[in-house]
């Protein structure tokens, strides 16, 4: 009997997840935008995948260690990264996925 409401239930949660994406998208964007002021911060973000560490992306980015640390913080506290592990960190978003370019004019 639990099966069958399990099954039953699928359906239906697929739906509302459809529609609060749907709802979230543009408060999602505009954090997102609002938060990430530049290419490099942006292109930082999108390379945070839960597995390197912050030295490792230090090394990749150019960013310094102490600043991506303060980064990380802070996009913590914004709500649109989760820490995997120590050090390690994952984005909540992929901003290619909500058509936010990686690439922007100003530069930090």
């Amino acid at each position: 009997m639990d099966t069958v409401r399990q099954d039953d239930a699928v359906p239906v949660l697929k739906e509302i997840l459809k529609w609060i994406r749907i709802q979230a998208t543009p408060s999602v964007k505009s954090t997102l935008d609002r938060t990430l002021a530049s290419s490099a911060q942006r292109k930082l973000y999108q390379a945070l995948d839960g597995q390197r560490k912050q030295k490792e992306l230090s090394n990749a980015s150019g960013i310094s260690q102490p600043r991506i640390s303060r980064l990380l913080s802070a996009w913590q506290r914004a709500g649109i990264v989760e820490q995997t592990s120590p050090a390690k960190y994952s984005r909540l978003f992929d901003l290619e996925e909500l058509g936010i370019s990686i690439e922007k004019l100003t530069e930090e």
